[in-house]
């Protein structure tokens, strides 16, 4: 029937096994025939995945879960989320307006930050992991709005094909952060340091890809790469402040 799996599950386990094989080296030889690309030439997958060159491509929605996966894995092992053991003190500093009438509601979200600052900094591995996992969440919440603020930076092209664009980018984004990390991970501390300055490579890349995606003008790619990364930076900053308070408030 129309929209259902062509995959016949009543064969023998002989073929089973075979057509299973066959499907893995598939979706290998699309990864390596995407990451090259992906790599070395910004903006070259989406730009290519959009015009009907897909077959050679692995799906950007596996692609961004595999990249994501393999970030957030690499961030719990190194701790990338700490905390100071001085937090819980200074954090009894901070108070929260509500207006009129809000005082003990402000009372209370002020006692269940101060109180999830100090079980943060006692149990510091079981915080990060629960971060990690919030991020993990709020960048799917993230990942439309970029492709929306590309959208409302090229108006004329189709919202999927800022979306598209997105997903590869950040899986890019992704990718490079758990390369960045591996060093860490490993306990090579010294090269870890030269490492992170492999992120400067993140802006560069997305002024490239979009400058290829898009077929701007130098200028006009440069002005709007301003204007999505200030205001992406701007969204970022919100999204991480509220998974830190999300993970603090959750018993």
């Amino acid at each position: 029937m129309c929209g259902q799996s062509s995959t016949d599950y009543n064969v023998p386990v002989g073929a089973f096994a075979k057509e299973l094989v066959s499907e893995s080296f598939d979706l290998d030889s699309r990864l390596r025939q995407t990451l090259g690309p992906l790599l070395t030439r910004p903006g070259a997958v989406p730009r290519d995945y959009v015009t009907g060159h897909r077959a050679r491509f692995m799906p950007p929605i596996r692609l961004y879960l595999l990249a994501s996966f393999a970030m957030f894995l690499l961030m719990s092992l190194t701790g990338t989320f700490s905390l100071d053991p001085d937090a819980p003190e200074e954090a009894a500093e901070l108070t929260v307006d509500l207006g009129p009438g809000g005082e003990e509601a402000a009372n209370r979200i002020e006692t269940r930050l101060t109180e999830g600052l100090a079980q943060a900094v006692q149990d510091r591995e079981a915080f990060g992991q629960e971060l990690v996992g919030h991020m993990a969440k709020a960048m799917f919440f993230l990942l439309p709005a970029f492709a929306l603020l590309l959208k409302l930076l090229y108006w004329r092209r189709l919202y999927v094909h800022h979306l598209v664009f997105a997903i590869y980018l950040h899986s890019f984004a992704f990718l490079l952060m758990a390369v960045v990390m591996i060093p860490e991970a490993l306990g090579f501390t010294r090269v870890a340091t030269v490492a992170d300055v492999g992120m400067l490579w993140a802006p560069v890349y997305l002024y490239l890809g979009m400058r290829r995606f898009y077929q701007d003008s130098r200028l006009k790619t440069f002005l709007k790469f301003v204007v999505l990364s200030l205001a992406y930076m701007i969204l970022g900053v919100f999204a991480l402040a509220s998974v830190f308070v999300v993970s603090l408030l959750t018993p």
